[in-house]
């Protein structure tokens, strides 16, 4: 959509209106550029066809990662159906000794290798656990997700980088998750927490919405001088929240919804 967007109106909107909204213009994207966006591959397109990476909508690396979690699990699924997790346990180790002791010759920037599978491997490793796993045993898997933390936190100074902060936030939530599992069902059905569900619904809607409403808002309030601490907190923040919730019921309720699965859709709408 972004990319629609962004074709059909670079021939009257200035570029620096793009600059606002976080975007680069468009007539500075390249062919094979417009093809990585367009096929979430831009992250590691230029592996194979050179140039630099422009992704014209900042958030949507995520969007390739995860395209490449889905086409890993997607193959073993099909490779090796009988030894499933073993497959992705596999993946898993090979992507912590490349990270651990990286090779200099092997490029991995963009790709699952360079370490953004792991935080993907904890999601999985909560699925097991959470299904396969006896309760008694739940500790003892819990010990990757407890190394994992303080490997990429050994101090202060390490969790001013980015990926460090990512791999904390995956490895806790997911030891979140895992320590408040036995409550899922009394959580579920308490009343107060009904507007929760409902974006939890929604959440990957208001995902792929929120960052050119936060951004095109933010602009918009920039440029009218509400830019102090006090106009960002009970101004400009309320207007992302409610503009993105806006857009993103709409988006998941005309688009998202259409490609659910349908014993989930008629599961997910029971009161």
């Amino acid at each position: 959509m972004t990319a629609l967007f962004a074709w059909l109106s670079e021939g009257f909107l200035p570029a620096s209106y793009f600059e606002a909204l976080g975007v680069p213009p468009p007539q500075s994207l390249k062919r094979w550029q417009w093809l990585g966006n367009l096929s979430l591959t831009e992250t590691w397109r230029w592996h194979l066809t050179g140039g630099s990476e422009n992704p014209l909508l900042p958030p949507s690396w995520t969007l390739c990662f995860e395209e490449q979690f889905y086409f890993l699990v997607g193959l073993a699924l099909v490779v090796t159906r009988r030894f499933f997790f073993h497959a992705l346990s596999l993946v898993t180790l090979i992507v912590t000794v490349l990270v651990l002791f990286p090779l200099r010759t092997l490029r991995t920037e963009g790709l699952f290798l360079d370490g953004q599978w792991l935080m993907f491997a904890s999601g999985v490793l909560v699925y097991y656990v959470s299904n396969y796993v006896p309760l008694r045993r739940w500790g003892w898997f819990c010990l990757p997700l407890v190394v994992g933390i303080l490997w990429a936190v050994p101090d202060l100074r390490q969790l001013r980088l980015p990926l460090n902060q990512a791999y904390l936030a995956a490895f806790s939530y997911a030891l979140l998750i895992l320590g408040l599992k036995r409550w899922d069902g009394t959580a579920y059905n308490l009343q107060i927490l009904s507007p929760l569900r409902f974006l939890g619904l929604m959440c990957y809607s208001l995902y792929l919405v929120h960052w050119p409403v936060v951004r095109l808002v933010g602009h918009a309030f920039d440029s009218s001088g509400a830019d102090t601490p006090m106009g960002i907190l009970l101004l400009r923040i309320p207007c992302c929240v409610g503009v993105t919730i806006l857009l993103g019921s709409l988006f998941h309720r005309f688009i998202e919804r259409r490609f659910w699965n349908p014993r989930f859709s008629n599961s997910a709408t029971k009161p």
